[in-house]
């Protein structure tokens, strides 16, 4: 022999190699097809057919900041001549109310340019053997419920995208109607 295996595969070897393909006499595992497949198909470095600018701000509850709370922007489909929505963002204030957002996915700062539903909440679910609850809510239920909705349209990079919540309903109310 000159050292050479026999690269003809039998019955019993494909069998034990499981989902592999024969490429060029040599073996190449699936995920690699799958990657070059990938990479030929949808290209590399294109752009995202939507934009992300920077955003951070401040939130308050009756003028005081309101730490520890998770702010979470979903864009809304048909708010801006983007091709795509975009993926949502997050962001998590601080002790003097400041957030400032990043996308979910792909991660990057800011948030899709565009209209946005703003949900803001400090709670966190507890479970037991039995059921779950939330626990450690400062945001009046008319926030998280969406009785009062908040919406805000980005246009540009921002750091004063700011929330003036309300525990007066009335007050919420308002103020939504004209941010």
């Amino acid at each position: 022999m000159n050292g050479r295996a026999n690269l003809q595969p039998t019955e019993a070897s494909l069998r034990n190699r499981g989902a592999q393909v024969r490429y060029r006499g040599e073996w190449m595992d699936v995920p690699c097809v799958a990657l070059i497949f990938t990479l030929t198909a949808f290209g590399c470095g294109k752009s995202a057919p939507y934009e992300v600018v920077p955003v951070s701000g401040k939130v308050t509850l009756d003028g005081e900041p309101l730490s520890n709370a998770r702010l979470t922007f979903q864009p809304m489909a048909g708010s801006s001549q983007n091709r795509e929505v975009g993926p949502g963002s997050v962001g998590f204030s601080d002790e003097s109310g400041t957030y400032v957002l990043e996308t979910v996915y792909p991660v990057s700062k800011g948030a899709v340019v565009g209209a946005h539903t703003v949900r803001i909440s400090t709670g966190t679910t507890e479970s037991d053997a039995d059921n779950a609850r939330i626990v450690g809510e400062k945001v009046p239920p008319w926030y998280l419920d969406g009785t009062v909705r908040l919406r805000r349209k980005i246009t540009s990079s921002t750091d004063d995208l700011d929330f003036a919540l309300h525990s007066d309903f009335q007050q919420a109310k308002e103020a939504e109607e004209s941010p």
